[in-house]
């Protein structure tokens, strides 16, 4: 009888503690599978954390980029408004230098002394208000014995030397048309007659 009652309680007790036992267990692989889950999604949000970074980096790029082209169109286009108006320029000063000359002379009418005011007022205003102040446009100077540089010389055709080969050195011998500059940037080269001796 004990015998009897001995394994029945045994096997009541196991019968009830195995269920207990895997229940208790339970909670510890559901931690396990918690855990796994969670490093699954941060491992996607450091990815689209990742991704995000990298988009606003590229929209951030083609931002700057967007501005850097604006900024070259419009410096681009005022080099070439520049560029136009320093003919213009050059033709006011040569015509406000004969109109100074006619005007100085006794037989000299009013209505000439007159024109010869207007056209170095309008130079003045041409060359000192608009292209000096507001663009920074002004002729820059090439003194004579100045080493060629062929970003800033043009050779003129009645230069004595008419090439200069890499390597060789050509000295500017005179000026026969000046050379006009907008800020740092050439507009027009300075035509220059060279030689070879200094």
């Amino acid at each position: 009888m004990l015998a009897t009652c001995t394994s029945s309680f045994i096997t009541r007790y196991f019968a009830t503690a195995a269920p207990k036992a895997a229940a208790s267990a339970l909670p510890f692989a559901n931690l396990a599978k918690a855990q796994a889950a969670l490093t699954k999604h941060e491992d996607k949000l450091k990815k689209a954390q990742h991704d995000l970074l990298l988009k606003y980096a590229s929209l951030e790029n083609n931002r700057r980029e967007r501005e850097q082209n604006v900024k070259d169109a419009e410096k681009k286009h005022v080099k070439v408004f520049a560029a136009s108006i320093v003919d213009v320029a050059t033709k006011m000063n040569e015509a406000g230098d004969l109109a100074d000359q006619l005007a100085s002379k006794e037989e000299a009418s009013e209505k000439l002394k007159s024109v010869a005011e207007g056209v170095s007022i309008a130079r003045d205003f041409l060359v000192r208000s608009v292209m000096l102040q507001k663009y920074q446009i002004e002729p820059f100077t090439v003194e004579k014995g100045e080493k060629y540089d062929v970003a800033r010389h043009e050779i003129a055709l009645e230069s004595a030397v008419k090439q200069v080969k890499k390597g060789e050195d050509a000295f500017v011998d005179g000026v026969s048309k000046e050379g006009w500059k907008m800020g740092e940037d050439v507009l027009r080269k300075a035509r220059v007659n060279l030689t070879q001796k200094q």
